[in-house]
């Protein structure tokens, strides 16, 4: 009766000891890690001046100890700087060094902090440095390409225009020349025509002249030739 007293006993304790160890183990399970619910620079936003300091809101006071917030570039995945943030309500938050190599581009604000639940938690945020001066230069040279480009049209359409009055020039001094030489055609035609107009007149004058001379001589002829017959009689 003693020896089944101290078993229900052991077994009495061992489970006591399994359940504590649950309990224990699955204790953590019941507490959401805390997460980031505002940044600043805000999470995945464009700035067109660098931050002077880094801010991360979290859904519950973290603890004040072993946190630790780091600035990379996301290109080269180049650490910046990272330092213990100041721990202030539910924000923890950490100047930027002055001589951070603060470039165009994507970066990325890493955390470890110690949450509320006592656990270690990591995470991430993004933002995009864009500064007003790179922006500014982007817009001139996109005016400069502009202004090229309608340079380059306006001058090609001048080229354009002065190739057209050349060849309307050329084209008005080819009909001048063809109206000119068509005008020396008539011309030499008209003083060819009077020139045989001339000729013929001419020609049918001493055939005129000659027809009279010749019928002035066969009448002296007939003259003479009646005298005679007279004489005779």
């Amino acid at each position: 009766m003693a020896r089944t007293m101290t078993s229900n006993a052991g077994r009495t304790l061992l489970a006591g000891t399994a359940a504590a160890i649950l309990a224990v183990g699955t204790a953590p399970m019941a507490f959401a890690h805390d997460s980031v619910i505002d940044a600043r620079p805000g999470i995945d936003e464009t700035v067109k001046e660098f931050p002077a300091e880094l801010a991360l809101e979290f859904s519950a006071q973290p603890k004040e100890d072993f946190n630790t917030v780091a600035l990379s570039r996301v290109s080269d995945d180049e650490v910046l700087f990272s330092g213990e943030p100041e721990v202030n309500d539910r924000e923890v938050s950490i100047a930027v060094p002055d001589d951070v190599d603060a470039q165009p581009g994507e970066y990325r604000i890493g955390y470890q902090i110690t949450s509320s639940d006592g656990h270690a938690t990591k995470g991430q945020t993004t933002f995009t440095f864009t500064p007003a001066q790179a922006a500014g230069e982007s817009a001139a040279q996109g005016s400069e390409s502009a202004q090229g480009s309608e340079s380059a049209q306006g001058s090609e359409s001048a080229q354009g225009g002065d190739s057209d009055g050349e060849a309307d020039a050329a084209s008005t001094s080819d009909e001048a020349e063809n109206d000119a030489a068509s005008g020396y055609t008539w011309l030499w035609l008209l003083l060819g025509a009077l020139f045989l107009g001339g000729v013929v007149i001419a020609a049918l004058s001493r055939r005129r002249q000659n027809e009279d001379a010749a019928q002035r001589v066969r009448d002296m002829d007939e003259l003479d030739e009646g005298e005679e017959g007279a004489g005779r009689e």
